[in-house]
């Protein structure tokens, strides 16, 4: 009977075994989200008010909702006219709702008003609002006109012989001494090659000196004093030749 008995539970062991790792998953039930509209507010700022001339300026759109704008398309516009329907400056991608935009270095000298205007979004069926900004204003002055004048110590000179040269920079209006950036001395015109040197001009008196020794071969030079013109601090300086 023993005997008998282990063999009934020896037997049932397997079928226990097999029938503890059966395991029922039962589905959810699905669901659809509903689309939902989300109002916007944009706004921007710029890197500076004022300009000069050759010198570029950055902008920063913000745009906020309570659930973050989408990234994606050219959804930002900057321009010059409010609702921005024409003037306008660039079109950029937002970048978890922001999106910047740097001016090219062409501007014009004058008085801007610049605005944003995020143009809206659909996706996944939610969509977000348009929404514009209000305009931030840029000054863009023109550079101080100067002008240069050389001298040279000698008007001949033997191959070895020194000669120095004196460039002076002023301002055209008022000939007050222009005391910042620096003068290229070339031996061709246009400024761009055979530079003998490109010195600064003293901070005083505005003037730029170079010692120079023509050596060989014998003949003419033609020198030139090329001033480079200033494109930070303020007031912002023109070249000048």
């Amino acid at each position: 009977m023993v005997t008998n008995a282990r063999k009934l539970i020896g037997s049932l062991r397997p079928m226990i075994a097999a029938t503890a790792v059966v395991v029922v998953a039962t589905a959810l039930p699905g669901g659809t989200a509903s689309a939902a509209t989300y109002s916007t507010t944009t706004s921007l700022s710029s890197s500076a008010a004022t300009i000069y001339v050759g010198s570029t300026v950055t902008f920063t759109a913000t745009v906020s909702a309570s659930v973050t704008v989408p990234n994606g398309n050219d959804k930002v516009k900057f321009a010059t006219v409010s609702g921005c329907g024409s003037g306008v400056l660039a079109l950029v991608k937002p970048i978890s709702g922001t999106a910047t935009y740097t001016t090219s270095n062409t501007l014009a000298s004058g008085s801007y008003t610049v605005y944003a205007c995020y143009v809206g979004d659909t996706q996944s069926s939610n969509t977000w609002s348009p929404s514009n900004s209000s305009g931030v204003a840029l000054t863009v002055n023109p550079k101080v006109a100067t002008t240069t004048s050389l001298t040279l110590s000698k008007s001949t000179a033997a191959t070895d012989e020194p000669v120095t040269l004196t460039a002076t920079v002023t301002r055209t209006s008022g000939s007050a001494a222009v005391t910042v950036g620096s003068v290229k001395f070339p031996t061709s015109s246009g400024c761009g090659s055979n530079v003998i040197d490109t010195v600064v001009v003293d901070n005083v008196t505005g003037v730029a000196t170079k010692s120079y020794v023509p050596g060989s071969p014998q003949g003419t030079r033609t020198i030139y004093a090329c001033y480079l013109g200033t494109s930070s601090g303020d007031p912002q300086f023109a070249a000048s030749t």
